[in-house]
């Protein structure tokens, strides 16, 4: 499947809508590739290079939240996310547009953009009936991380596909995952890091061991870029997300952004969860990688070291 193909699939854009590309001086070149497959299918497409943020969640300048605001369909391909951003939010929730963002994507995951949407579509609304009706979950994995939290009755559960054709639909490209904020306040445990960097950027090294009470990170066993974020980030310490892998064509190469889409993984975000049901607000979201987890789900298995339990 051609490029232009996968943005036709995913946008399905209109003759007039406007469509813009958000990027910075990082990704700019990969941001071209993307706005010329674009223009084989719109004529209305404006690409806007902004000043590097220099985290994951950090808000844009108010010239970029306004465009994004204003577009019918914006891809933001940017080296750190716009994704759990009030920018973002305000753009799909109070105004006309859809969107995708790509934080940190690079060439190797092209091939990801091409799993099947309604693939996704059919394991996530499996996943997403089972947690709907779960209290408690519980992950282990070999290297050594142990948590259990709960989750809140009736808090949002969402199922990212990669489709946004309506207005106010908003997910990542690549796509593939089911994902919620846990209940705040009640996390427990060890988590082990397996995987947690973007290329040469690496947040914590594996094996670095994280303490968790009340919900938040308490210790972490290295000094890293994640301890300087708990040290240094209002609420970054938060446990603000779980999340199950979907994606079949994603394999796990380094880069967050696949990673976490990744069929037979799980992943444990800190800091804020407000764009997606969560009740805390922080500058930073930044996501781990946990590989061949068990996740029990009220004490049954949900998935046995990496492999989905779905009958």
């Amino acid at each position: 499947m051609r490029l232009k193909d996968i943005l036709a699939r995913c946008f399905e854009p209109k003759p007039k809508e406007e469509i813009l590309i958000i990027t910075d001086y990082y990704k700019k070149p990969l941001a071209e590739k993307f706005f010329n497959e674009f223009r084989k299918i719109s004529e209305n497409v404006n690409l806007l290079v902004m000043k590097p943020t220099t985290k994951h969640g950090e808000e844009p300048n108010k010239l970029v939240a306004d465009a994004m605001y204003d577009s019918d369909i914006f891809l933001a391909i940017t080296e750190y996310s716009l994704t759990h951003t009030e920018a973002r939010k305000r753009a799909v929730e109070e105004g006309r547009a859809r969107g995708a963002t790509m934080p940190g994507f690079v060439e190797e995951m092209i091939n990801s953009l091409k799993a099947d949407p309604l693939e996704l579509k059919r394991l996530g609304n499996k996943i997403q009936k089972i947690l709907r009706r779960t209290k408690e979950i519980k992950i282990t994995t070999p290297s050594g991380t142990d948590l259990v939290f709960e989750l809140e009755r009736n808090r949002t559960i969402e199922i990212d596909d990669g489709i946004y054709t309506k207005p106010g639909t908003f997910g990542n490209l690549p796509a593939g995952e089911v994902f919620l904020a846990p209940k705040e306040g009640t996390c427990e445990g060890t988590l082990v890091i397996d995987n947690m960097r973007n290329g040469k950027t690496v947040f914590a090294p594996r094996g670095t061991r994280i303490t968790i009470k009340n919900g938040e990170a308490v210790s972490i066993s290295k000094t890293c870029l994640l301890k300087k974020y708990f040290d240094s980030v209002k609420n970054a310490r938060n446990v603000a997300e779980f999340g199950i892998g979907t994606n079949k064509k994603a394999k796990v190469i380094g880069y967050i952004l696949q990673d976490e889409k990744a069929f037979g993984t799980c992943h444990i975000a800190f800091g804020n969860n407000t764009s997606f049901g969560g009740k805390v607000s922080s500058e930073i979201h930044i996501d781990t990688v946990l590989l061949k987890p068990t996740v029990r789900v009220d004490g049954k298995l949900l998935m046995n070291k990496g492999r989905l339990i779905l009958d």
